[in-house]
C-alpha cells in the first residue's frame, strides 16, 4: 500500500513554495520582561487590520522596479495572494547556577530525603550515596564529603508560532516548540542502560558522537517537537470566532497566564470554541472549553481514525464570560497614544473575567492509575475495570482586572494594575471505610483568593515602584506545589485508617507558575506564589529613554510572609528576604539579552521542623542560597 506522503513535494521544492507564498513577515512585539509588562490577552486580543483586507502597501513598494531618465519600465505593484503566512516565533538559550538552592535543610525520613525546599540539593548527596564510610563507594569519595552545593546548567528552546492567512477573514494560528526547555548535554550519543542504543559506545566518556534527538520512552520523557497551538479563526458579521487548542492569557496572568513571554516555560492552553464581539463600545469574549473528556476510545494500533469519549458523564464541562475594555485594533491603540501623549489625559481599562467548572462523575484513583498505565505500556485501555465516583463538583472563579495610565509630561508615566479573584466550589470525596463494607462520601469545600497591585512611575530612564502581592493559604501542612498536600487524591476508593479524614476546605490558592515575582524563593523553593503576602520595591535605569531599544539595570527587594504558618516546614510566618539585581539589553521584538543575580536570606518559615513531612529531630536552620543566571532570546 503507498502512504499517502509519498505525494508530498521534495524538502527543496516545498521551501522554494513556502518562500512564495510569504509576502508580509511582521515583526512580533514581545512583551519585554526587563518592564514587567503584562501579556497581551492571547484569547481576547483581535490583531485582525485594514492589511488584511487591502494589502499591505509599504511590503508591495518592494516589488516595484525603479524607474531612470534613460529608460526602462516600472513593474506595476502587485496586490498581496492568499494563502501567505506570517512566521513569528524565538530562540531562547539560557543558562542559570544554584549555589545552596536546598537551603541547607535536607534530612532522611525512611531512606529518603526531605527538606523544605523543592530544589534538591546535588545527587551526590542522597540517601544511597551516603551509606558507608568504606570501600570505594565512601561517602568522602562520592558522597557528602565532597561538599557538592553547586547545581548548574543550560537549555533551550525553538518555538515557531506561523500564521496562514487563507483569506481576508479566515486564517489557521499554530505554536510549535522543538527542543522545549532541553538541557544541554543531555541525550549524549551512547548505550548507557539502554544497551540497544549505542552497543559500540558503552560508556559516555567513550562516545564521539554528540547528541541525539529526544524521543519519548527511549531517552527521554519528552518528544523533540511538541505541539503547544493549533485552532483556526473565522473573522464574521456576528464577531470572531475561534476553534481548537489556543493559549488563554487574562489580565496580569496570575490566573490565566499564555506562557508567551521570553523566560516563561509552561503556558495554559485550552480545546476551545471562542466568540468575541465588541457591543456597546464593550468588549464581550464567550467561549466553550472542552476540559476533560476522560477515556476516550483511542487505543494502541488504532492511529489514524477518529476518536470519541466513552461517556458524557465523566466531562469537565468549562465556560468562560469575559467583559472588557481596552484597545484591540489599530484604530484604537492610535488614539490612545494620542490621548496619552498629546491630549495627556489618563486612560483606564477595565475587564471581568468568569469561568464555570462542573463535573458529575470522575475516574477513581485506581482507574486513573489503570489508565495511565495503559498509556505507558501501549496497551489497550482496560474498559471492564474502570469505576467512576461521584465528584458532583463545581468551581466559580471570577477575575477583576484594572489597569490606569498616565503621562503628564514628556518622558514622565504613572501606571497602576490590579488583578484579584476568588474561587468558590465544593466536590465530593469518595473514603472506602476500614471494615470495607460501604462508602462514605466527604463533601469538600473550595474557598481561596489572591490579588496583585502593582504601580511604577517613570521620569526619563529612572523607574520605580512596587508590587504587592497575596495568595491564600490552608493550614494543611503542604509548601506551595512541590510538597503540597491539599487534598489526598488516593483517598478516592482507597482503604483509610481509622480516623483519617481528607482535608474539607480546600483554601490555598496558587498563582500562575508563569507568572514570575522573583528567582529563588516563589520560583524555586516554593515553586509558585501561595499562602504568602509579599512587598516588593523596586528600582530601574535605562541609558535608552525610548520604547524600543534598552540597556540598563533593575534592582527588586522583596519580602514575604505565610498566612498559615502551620503549613510551613517551619511552622513559622516570614518566609525571607530577597534581592534581584538585573542587566538587560534590548532590541523590541527581535533580540533580548539579561545577566541576572539573586539571593535569598531565608527565616523560619523555611526551617526544617518537625513533624513536617514525617521529620522527628531538632529544628534545622535555613541558610543563604544564591543563582547567577544568562538568558539570550532571539524574536522573530
Amino acid at each position: 500500500m503507498i502512504s499517502k506522503w509519498t505525494a508530498l513535494p521534495s524538502p527543496g521544492l516545498l521551501l522554494v513554495s513556502v518562500l512564495l507564498l510569504l509576502l508580509a513577515p511582521r515583526s512580533s512585539a514581545m512583551a519585554s520582561d526587563h518592564e514587567e509588562a503584562a501579556q497581551e490577552d492571547t484569547e481576547e486580543f483581535d490583531d485582525w487590520d485594514d492589511d488584511d483586507w487591502e494589502g499591505d502597501d509599504d511590503f508591495d513598494s518592494l516589488f516595484s522596479l525603479p524607474v531612470d531618465d534613460s529608460g526602462g519600465w516600472e513593474e506595476e505593484a502587485r496586490p498581496r495572494t492568499y494563502p501567505w503566512i506570517e512566521h513569528h516565533g524565538s530562540f531562547r538559550f539560557r543558562s542559570a547556577l544554584f549555589w545552596r538552592g536546598h537551603l541547607g535543610t535536607n534530612s532522611v525520613v525512611d531512606q529518603q530525603t526531605v527538606g523544605s525546599s523543592g530544589m534538591m540539593p546535588p545527587l551526590t548527596r542522597n540517601f544511597e550515596n551516603n551509606q558507608t564510610d568504606e570501600g570505594p563507594f565512601a561517602s568522602s569519595k562520592v558522597g557528602r564529603g565532597r561538599g557538592d552545593e553547586t547545581i548548574a546548567g543550560a537549555n533551550m528552546r525553538f518555538r515557531y508560532s506561523p500564521t496562514v492567512h487563507i483569506s481576508s477573514d479566515l486564517r489557521i494560528h499554530a505554536q510549535v516548540d522543538l527542543l522545549d526547555n532541553v538541557v544541554l548535554g543531555s541525550h549524549p550519543d551512547f548505550s548507557g542502560v539502554a544497551s540497544g542504543l549505542r552497543p559500540d559506545v558503552p560508556l559516555a566518556v567513550l562516545g564521539h558522537g554528540g547528541q541525539v534527538p529526544p524521543a519519548s520512552g527511549i531517552n527521554a520523557f519528552q518528544d523533540s517537537i511538541r505541539v503547544k497551538q493549533a485552532y483556526g479563526e473565522w473573522r464574521s458579521i456576528l464577531g470572531l470566532l475561534r476553534f481548537g487548542r489556543m493559549a488563554s492569557h487574562w489580565g496580569l496572568g496570575i490566573f490565566q497566564n499564555s506562557g508567551q513571554a521570553p523566560n516563561a516555560n509552561y503556558g495554559d492552553f485550552h480545546d476551545r470554541v471562542s466568540w468575541t464581539a465588541t457591543l456597546w463600545g464593550v468588549h464581550v469574549m464567550a467561549a466553550w472549553d472542552f476540559a476533560y473528556e476522560g477515556p476516550t476510545s483511542a487505543s494502541p494500533g488504532h492511529f489514524y481514525g477518529q476518536t470519541y469519549d466513552l461517556t458524557q458523564a465523566d466531562d469537565v464541562q468549562q465556560w468562560v464570560v469575559a467583559l472588557f475594555q481596552r484597545p484591540l485594533d489599530e484604530q484604537a491603540l492610535a488614539r490612545r497614544k494620542v490621548d496619552l501623549e498629546e491630549r495627556r489625559v489618563p486612560v483606564f481599562d477595565w475587564g471581568f473575567f468568569n469561568l464555570v467548572r462542573l463535573q458529575d462523575l470522575d475516574l477513581s484513583y485506581e482507574s486513573s492509575s489503570l489508565l495511565h498505565e495503559s498509556w505507558a505500556t501501549r496497551t489497550p485501555v482496560p474498559w471492564d475495570e474502570l469505576r467512576y465516583v461521584q465528584r458532583n463538583a463545581w468551581v466559580w472563579i471570577p477575575d477583576l482586572w484594572l489597569r490606569f495610565e498616565w503621562r503628564p509630561a514628556f518622558g514622565r508615566r504613572l501606571r497602576i494594575e490590579l488583578e484579584s479573584l476568588v474561587a468558590i466550589g465544593r466536590f465530593n470525596a469518595i473514603l472506602r471505610q476500614e471494615n470495607d463494607t460501604g462508602v462514605e462520601l466527604e463533601r469538600h469545600e473550595i474557598l481561596q483568593y489572591g490579588g496583585v497591585v502593582k504601580s511604577d512611575y517613570t521620569m526619563g530612564g529612572l523607574s520605580f515602584g512596587m508590587e504587592v502581592g497575596v495568595a491564600s493559604g490552608d493550614s494543611t501542612p503542604g509548601l506551595g506545589i512541590h510538597h503540597g498536600n491539599l487534598y489526598d487524591a488516593q483517598a478516592d476508593g482507597a482503604q483509610l485508617a481509622e480516623g483519617r479524614r481528607g482535608n474539607r476546605r480546600i483554601s490555598n490558592f496558587i498563582f500562575d507558575r508563569d507568572y514570575h515575582v522573583d528567582l529563588i524563593l516563589f520560583r524555586e523553593v516554593i515553586g509558585a506564589v501561595t499562602n504568602a503576602v509579599y512587598v516588593k520595591p523596586f528600582v530601574q535605569y535605562d541609558l535608552f529613554e525610548g520604547d524600543e531599544d534598552g540597556l540598563g539595570a533593575r534592582l527588586d527587594i522583596l519580602y514575604a510572609h505565610a498566612l498559615e504558618p502551620g503549613a510551613t516546614p517551619g511552622g513559622k510566618s516570614p518566609y525571607g528576604i530577597e534581592l534581584d539585581l538585573k542587566i538587560f539589553f534590548e532590541e523590541r521584538g527581535r533580540f533580548l539579552a539579561t545577566l541576572e543575580w539573586g539571593i535569598l536570606f531565608p527565616f523560619g518559615a523555611l526551617d526544617l521542623a518537625e513533624p513536617y513531612m514525617g521529620y522527628t529531630g531538632s529544628r534545622i536552620k535555613s541558610r543563604w542560597a544564591t543563582t547567577l543566571q544568562a538568558r539570550v532570546h532571539w524574536m522573530f
